[in-house]
């Protein structure tokens, strides 16, 4: 399951040489296993990444918005039409943060992947 959520994170041009790649890769991890996470990513899913990579909320935030704004820049178009068709409709918008957690989530789950316990190493 981390090798898909991996493989695609770079496929939408997210690398791992950005922090929000991790953050993201956790993220969804987590809202994977608890699809309501992605619904209430302010208060809940944020503090729990800033809480295990040891950081601030607002940190999180702008790492993932970082990472989201260069991927939308570079990355695969096709799968990014295919994921986020109201967006392009919307005159290539980019998502917003949540939404694109939800959207990815949404996407691993359609792949029938089996949850499997990862333990994420703190940065």
């Amino acid at each position: 399951m981390i090798r898909t959520i991996s493989t695609t994170l770079m496929r939408l041009g997210i690398s791992p040489a950005m922090k929000g790649y991790f953050y993201l890769q956790y993220g969804l991890y987590k809202v994977y296993g608890n699809p309501a996470l992605g619904y209430a990513v302010f208060k809940e899913l944020y503090p729990m990444i800033a809480s295990h990579f040891n950081e601030s909320r607002a940190n999180v935030e702008r790492c993932i918005r970082h990472s989201i704004k260069c991927a939308w820049e570079i990355g695969d178009v096709d799968l990014y039409r295919e994921l986020f068709k109201s967006s392009f409709e919307d005159g290539d918008r980019r998502p917003a943060n949540g939404k694109f957690i939800r959207v990815l989530s949404k996407y691993l789950r359609s792949l029938n992947l089996e949850h499997q316990d990862y333990s994420f190493p703190k940065m």
